[in-house]
């Protein structure tokens, strides 16, 4: 039997889909299941040009009691494939591809991961306790 313990959390999509303009809407969607259940695993990268599952991965590390998810994204922006960074300042795609998830992408996940209460945000418990700042 399953560990209820991993299952990802459940949002309720309407109050989700309240926070978000239709654009962001669009990339946050495949993140979740009918339902609301938070996918276990990545939508596919090739959906959005990745952005959706540069999001996802924001969203699970901050919410996911599944310790696959706990270690700390630093590749999540390498599923984000151009054009979607194009026309972001910088000399390198790199540059570029943080302009993104610092001004778009970053800030669609935040409003998402908002939508749980704190206690249900299993990635920002384990991370404050990790880093002093809750008991």
């Amino acid at each position: 039997m399953k560990n209820s313990y991993y299952t990802e959390p459940t949002f309720d999509l309407e109050t989700v889909r309240q926070q978000l303009t239709d654009s962001e809407w669009e990339l946050v969607a495949p993140c979740f299941k009918t339902g609301g259940q938070l996918r276990a695993s990545k939508p596919d990268p090739k959906a959005n040009l990745g952005q959706s599952s540069y999001i996802w991965r924001m969203i699970v590390f901050d919410v996911s009691p599944n310790p696959k998810h706990q270690c700390m994204p630093v590749t999540a922006d390498w599923d984000i494939r151009p054009p979607a960074y194009e026309n972001f300042p910088g000399d390198h795609n790199y540059q570029k591809r943080l302009a993104l998830t610092r001004d778009i992408l970053d800030p669609i996940a935040d409003k998402v991961c908002k939508c749980l209460p704190p206690e249900r945000r299993a990635g920002l418990i384990r991370w404050g306790r990790a880093l002093g700042m809750l008991p």
